[in-house]
C-alpha cells in the first residue's frame, strides 16, 4: 500500500509541475510578443 500511495503522490507531483510549468509558459509567451 505504501509504495502505491508514493506512486500516485509522485505522479501528482509531475503532474502538478508539469502543469506550473506549461503555464507558466503560455503566460511567458503572451507577454512577449506584447
Amino acid at each position: 500500500m505504501g509504495e502505491a500511495v508514493a506512486s500516485t503522490i509522485g505522479s501528482l507531483i509531475v503532474g502538478a509541475v508539469f502543469g506550473i510549468i506549461w503555464f507558466a509558459y503560455q503566460y511567458w509567451k503572451e507577454n512577449k510578443d506584447k
